[in-house]
């Protein structure tokens, strides 16, 4: 949550300042390395949602009952927050009027947006969770089905993510692919390989907590300054292929890192009183719709 609150607070220096300029690289890299934000929101999803139902066989009464919460979890608050940020936008719009406004209410294009996730900036999360809830009873029959080959499992979801990514450099260009779950497939899937062997991670952990949790913040900075590099070269020189398919490694390495240094640190944060950090985890949904982007 925190880290998606810098991302806004340094994307405009990030994009505007002058390139080379050391200002530039400073909320460059404040911007670059707080990206793992939204990966680790899709992968604690996957955690979430596979430690919940790993053991569940969906049949049409628990299938109902499934995409019935998540309709009124996820899919109204995404309709009401779209309604509201396309209201808040226009009263503070020039020439707004209420016949300008009963012309938005009434507009095919207005109801159009809010579907794509395009009535605010931060509201394409929700399309991607939703792509996700919807595709979640055939990957979790999937699981059920090939949950001790982990790695042929991950490098399955490394051929979604990354064909995913090629298709749209080589084959046909498509629009706004950051509201596809495809582009996020692999975080989701090892945020379900981290649900189901949880309890084998949590007593690997306890006996190594110190080095794990030290490696992983190494690492995690490592990767935060390389992904950074990566996307200045990207601003400087252009992108190939290439280019493209390796920032895709190097993402998804610099996620995965980000997401075992906030998981051990959350796990040791556990043990004692740190009220304030755990209140906002728990906020941090409802501070995710209302913040500004």
């Amino acid at each position: 949550c925190l880290a998606v609150i810098m991302i806004h607070a340094s994307s405009i220096g990030a994009v505007y300042e002058g390139q080379g300029n050391y200002e530039y690289f400073i909320n460059l890299l404040i911007n670059r390395g707080s990206t793992f934000a939204v990966p680790c929101f899709i992968a604690l999803s996957g955690f979430v949602l596979f430690y919940r139902y790993a053991g569940t066989d969906f049949n049409s009464e628990t299938l109902s009952n499934f995409y019935k919460k998540r309709f009124f979890e996820i899919v109204i608050p995404f309709v009401g927050f779209s309604l509201f940020y396309t209201l808040f936008n226009y009263s503070f719009s020039e020439g707004a009027s209420l016949q300008g406004l009963l012309s938005l209410l009434t507009s095919s294009g207005t109801y159009s947006k809010i579907l794509l996730g395009k009535a605010h900036g931060h509201l394409y999360y929700f399309l991607i969770i939703i792509q996700f809830y919807i595709l979640f009873p055939i990957i979790n029959k999937y699981f059920k089905a090939t949950k001790k080959m982990i790695l042929p499992l991950i490098l399955l979801a490394a051929i979604v993510q990354f064909g995913f990514v090629y298709i749209n450099v080589n084959v046909v260009t498509i629009p706004r692919t950051g509201s596809y779950a495809f582009s996020y497939f692999i975080y989701f899937v090892l945020g379900g390989i981290l649900a189901i062997y949880r309890d084998t991670f949590i007593e690997f952990f306890d006996k190594r907590k110190v080095l794990f949790t030290s490696l992983s913040i190494s690492l995690f900075s490592v990767f935060a300054l390389t992904y950074t590099a990566y996307n200045y070269f990207i601003g400087t020189h252009g992108t190939k292929i290439y280019g493209i398919i390796t920032g895709q490694f190097v993402g998804v390495f610099f996620v995965i890192t980000a997401f075992t240094s906030i998981y051990s640190l959350s796990l040791m944060l556990m043990e004692g009183r740190h009220d304030f950090l755990k209140n906002i985890g728990k906020l941090s949904f409802g501070l995710y719709l209302i913040h500004p982007a």
